[in-house]
């Protein structure tokens, strides 16, 4: 066994004895060797790859002619399986010699035709003019020019931190919040308002397709803390006008009365769209109780229609007292006559009513903690101010909204079923019928006489 050049590796030598070449390379040192045989039998099991003739043409190479030197019918590729896996793919090494083939055919025949090289190594036309190009820019000698070229990119994308402005003005934006944003954006934020920008895009930049460039920019310049918080399971989608959900806010910055209300002074009763995120209406006042807030809800469904589901939490202004005296309330016995599912969230599970939990934090850190109203009549006029700023300029990361404001998301809300003109007052026992509640007392606390009430069966 002896090294040798690629040519002489496949051009073949001159022997008086019958002879077939077979190689393999020795990937360490980078070597091509060949190894004879004065059998073709014994060629077949060695080696995974060899450079076949049949056994008449085989049988007839003795007579000092070079190896290709043959009729083009006598001489064929060949491929045996892998001896790993048994794949028919070609593996680099065999398309290396066959290039080194086509290489010694061009020249020792320049006569003939690209149509009889490809006939002679089994290729197609369009294998042996690329490589015949390939092989003729190359110097005759040169082993590297038998290799393939690698698609990848030669040259990595302009990345989005070297380009200065962009980084200038995704830390702009984080500091400094356009159109009224009254909260520091986070990178679906920035995203939003950096596409927007008409002097990145006048100056033909590259800009970030994704939040996550945004995020390792405002992490490398310190802007955002790590966070390690668990993500929370995200909620079964709804369909818009699906279900409402409903809750009040209290504007503390309003002062307390001295003479009247320590807290609470003025609430806002609010009613967000789960399926779209949409704050659909809100009513503020001084003064909710059960009746009052009964007519807002009244005044919300004549407006804007019945949705599927309402839900609240177990405020007893919405579903009545401990005591169980006026079980149920007058505004679930409201909603189960108009045909509305009343939805009591238990206690102390914020996230059962999600959705409209959620905007009130962005209510109370963009508006109320930003104005800072002092009376009613402000908290009035800045809630009217931001609730066209949220619907229709903020842009909100729910699901449903996609990083856009919810009435672009949702251009065209579907109308909801119409209050009727007359309903049954009595309708509501029908959801009541044959389900048994007992009253149980409990004795032994402070106050005493508890009464808890439990629903023991329903059929």
């Amino acid at each position: 066994m002896s090294s040798v050049s690629i040519d002489e590796f496949v051009k073949g030598f001159l022997s008086n004895t019958p002879i077939c070449l077979s190689y393999f390379i020795d990937e360490r040192n980078e070597e091509y060797r060949y190894i004879t045989h004065h059998s073709f039998q014994e060629l077949l099991p060695l080696f995974p790859v060899s450079l076949r003739l049949s056994s008449s043409a085989f049988c007839s190479l003795s007579d000092g002619e070079e190896l290709f030197n043959r009729p083009l019918h006598a001489l064929h590729w060949g491929k045996t399986h892998l001896q790993k896996g048994g794949s028919d793919m070609e593996s680099e090494a065999q398309l290396i010699v066959q290039r080194a083939s086509l290489r010694w055919l061009a020249q020792q025949h320049p006569s003939w035709t690209q149509h009889e090289l490809a006939i002679a190594l089994g290729k197609s036309l369009a294998w042996v003019k690329k490589w015949l190009k390939r092989l003729r820019e190359a110097e005759p000698g040169d082993v590297m020019a038998l290799h393939a070229r690698s698609r990848a990119r030669k040259t990595p994308p302009v990345s989005i931190a070297s380009q200065t402005a962009v980084v200038q003005r995704i830390l702009e934006i984080r500091e400094t919040p356009p159109e009224n944003l009254h909260r520091v954006p986070g990178p679906e934020a920035i995203l939003y308002y950096l596409h927007r920008d008409p002097a990145l895009q006048a100056a033909g930049l590259r800009l970030p397709r994704s939040q996550t460039s945004i995020w390792k920019i405002l992490r490398t310049f310190g802007c955002m803390a790590q966070n390690h918080r668990r993500k929370p399971k995200p909620l079964e989608r709804k369909q818009p006008g699906e279900e409402v959900q409903l809750d009040l806010k209290d504007a503390s910055s309003v002062p307390a009365d001295p003479q009247g209300k320590r807290q609470h002074v003025v609430e806002i009763a609010n009613f967000v769209d789960a399926g779209t995120s949409i704050w659909l209406s809100r009513s503020v006042g001084g003064d909710f109780d059960a009746q009052s807030l009964l007519e807002v809800v009244v005044q919300f469904v004549r407006e804007h229609g019945l949705p599927a589901m309402l839900t609240f939490d177990n405020d007893p202004r919405f579903v009545g007292s401990a005591s169980g005296r006026d079980f149920p309330s007058a505004l679930l016995r409201f909603l189960l006559c108009v045909g509305v599912e009343p939805n009591v969230c238990p206690p102390q599970r914020p996230d059962k009513n999600a959705y409209v939990e959620r905007f009130h934090r962005t209510l109370g850190e963009e508006c109320l903690r930003v104005q800072l109203p002092q009376t009613l009549e402000q908290v009035q006029e800045v809630t009217e101010s931001f609730l066209h700023h949220h619907n229709e300029e903020r842009p909100n990361q729910a699901r449903s909204c996609g990083n856009r404001p919810p009435h672009v998301a949702c251009p065209a809300f579907p109308p909801l079923a119409r209050v009727p003109e007359t309903i049954d007052p009595d309708r509501w026992l029908e959801r009541l019928s044959g389900q048994v509640f007992v009253r149980k007392v409990q004795s032994g606390l402070r106050p005493q006489g508890a009464v808890q009430w439990q629903r023991d069966h329903q059929p």
